[in-house]
């Protein structure tokens, strides 16, 4: 996205999306942005990972979560235990949110990459020939 209303228009498109639109958006933000094997997880029963991708031989297990209110630590907690079920390196939870202060302490203290409403405007911003189907004004 080349210009700031555009990316705005993008991020307001993200907020109305369902979870599994979400999903599949940041599955596709993700091949845009060199990562490969990108997966996503069955629904029912994905041990708290929604995407399987891999970027530089790194194994990344990836919880999306599309919300309108601030995250807590849940969904650290889940994408914790899912990153050793998917035999990941890391474990990532991406939101078009934010993170409580715990959320933030918990994810320190368990190695978890959070990426929140800013790195996801960043991650669009950069990913070449992104379908635009966004918006979310921060």
């Amino acid at each position: 996205v080349e210009h700031k209303d555009d990316l705005d228009t993008e991020c307001h498109n993200i907020d109305s999306m369902d979870g599994i639109e979400f999903e599949q958006y940041c599955a596709e933000l993700l091949r845009k942005l060199g990562y490969s094997s990108v997966t996503c997880t069955p629904g029912a029963g994905d041990q708290g990972v929604d995407i399987v991708a891999v970027k530089n031989d790194v194994r990344y297990a990836i919880q999306c979560k599309r919300y309108s209110s601030v995250l807590g630590n849940t969904p650290i907690q889940e994408v914790t235990a899912g990153k050793a079920y998917y035999r990941c390196h890391v474990a990532v939870v991406l939101t078009n949110s934010h993170f409580t202060p715990a959320a933030k302490k918990l994810a320190e203290a368990n190695g978890v990459l959070l990426w929140s409403r800013e790195e996801l405007r960043e991650m669009i911003n950069e990913a070449p020939g992104l379908n635009k189907v966004a918006n979310m004004p921060i």
